[in-house]
């Protein structure tokens, strides 16, 4: 087993973007665009972009809901 490790940092960055997703992804009741995770996260797009190439973000299934 070879576990990917995070920094707190990035974990941190993962969890609210997660948190995000979610909550927008409720409101909408769709995907959120780059530009509304931006807007609510407070982040460049270029920053969103970055993190979910990083988390390697695949919203496929519902993940980490309850971190």
């Amino acid at each position: 087993q070879n576990a990917a490790r995070m920094s707190e940092t990035q974990a941190l960055g993962f969890h609210a973007y997660n948190q995000s997703y979610v909550q927008l992804k409720d409101h909408h009741g769709r995907e959120p665009t780059v530009i509304e995770l931006s807007d609510h996260l407070a982040w460049t797009p270029k920053k969103v972009e970055r993190s979910q190439a990083d988390f390697a973000v695949s919203h496929d299934t519902e993940f980490c809901t309850n971190l």
